[in-house]
């Protein structure tokens, strides 16, 4: 644009909620150079926070009238999906009637692997192991 100010960006955004639907955010000025199609973003949604993934970039601006809550950040670490994998995901949504971010996380691997938990067990003095059911 010449001699205004630049047209804010909107990116949609596929959360995994039972809302088949897509949410529109504000990409601030910092932001737009590492959001693209995949990214996984960290958004306002309610009075929480949720991870969601970019599923249009640029998108369409909203009603005239409908203020935007920006992205908070985009999650370098976060594991991404790849285009085919979105499409894939899109296709899970609409056949199990699902969220298609819903489907985006079943498909993705946990963002940080579980730590495995050892538990210290302790036979009660007087126990006799042999007086024990088989499954206990």
């Amino acid at each position: 644009m010449s001699g205004g100010a630049e047209r804010p960006l909107h990116a949609e955004v596929a959360i995994a909620v039972p809302l088949r639907r897509l949410f529109t955010y504000r990409v601030p000025e910092p932001l737009a150079a590492k959001v693209e199609v995949g990214s996984r973003v960290r958004v306002p949604f309610g009075p929480r926070r949720a991870v969601g993934t970019v599923v249009a970039f640029p998108a369409p601006a909203p009603e005239e009238g409908v203020t935007l809550r920006p992205i908070e950040a985009v999650l370098d670490d976060a594991p991404r999906p790849t285009l085919e994998l979105l499409e894939l995901a899109r296709f899970v949504a609409d056949y199990y009637l699902c969220s298609w971010g819903d489907a985006i996380e079943a498909a993705l691997p946990p963002a940080s692997p579980a730590r495995a938990v050892r538990l210290w067990v302790r036979r009660a003095a007087g126990a006799d192991p042999a007086s024990l059911p088989a499954r206990a």
